[in-house]
């Protein structure tokens, strides 16, 4: 029953929406898209695009944070059961992307001066770690983990989130 999932060189398109945890849920969330590699034993490599916004009050003012990053990076194989219907990995990555903050001139952030509609590019590393279950040898509904520490950027250095998405293997 398992022997058509997780194959060596099988390629496959994973969709998401998240968000991360940095205050209240819904005012800094993603949507990203990416192309897998499955490797050896499990592992696979990764490719993905994503877009995320960031809303913030500070004050009577609304500063909007616009981030569109690309991330590429290698999963490994924690655990999975013997049927390959669960299965549980970690992973590492690269991250660079651009930043757009839109703000009015004079605002603070956390004790930091904000330029108005700041462009610039960010760049870091994460981590992760996913629990994929097979609906059907093509079909994978995701729960990731992640943690992304950014260089660059005008919000949190070290952001955590939470993801839910759909993995399909050609």
């Amino acid at each position: 029953m398992y022997a058509q999932r997780m194959l060596k060189g099988q390629t496959g398109i994973e969709v998401s929406a998240g968000t991360y945890f940095d205050g209240k849920i819904g005012n800094h969330y993603f949507f990203n898209a990416g192309l897998i590699v499955n490797g050896h034993n499990g592992s696979y490599r990764f490719l993905e695009a994503e877009y995320d916004k960031a809303q913030k009050q500070n004050g009577r003012d609304m500063i909007h944070r616009d981030s569109y990053t690309a991330e590429g990076g290698s999963g490994f194989l924690l655990w999975s059961d013997y049927r390959r219907i669960i299965v549980l990995n970690a992973g590492i990555s690269a991250v660079a992307g651009y930043e757009i903050t839109k703000t009015v001139p004079g605002v603070y952030i956390d004790d930091v001066f904000i330029i108005p509609d700041r462009h610039r590019f960010v760049f870091g590393a994460g981590s992760r770690i996913s629990a994929g279950f097979y609906l059907s040898d093509y079909f994978v509904l995701l729960l990731q983990g992640r943690g992304r520490l950014l260089w660059g950027t005008t919000g949190n250095r070290f952001n955590p989130s939470l993801s839910t998405g759909l993995r399909v293997y050609f």
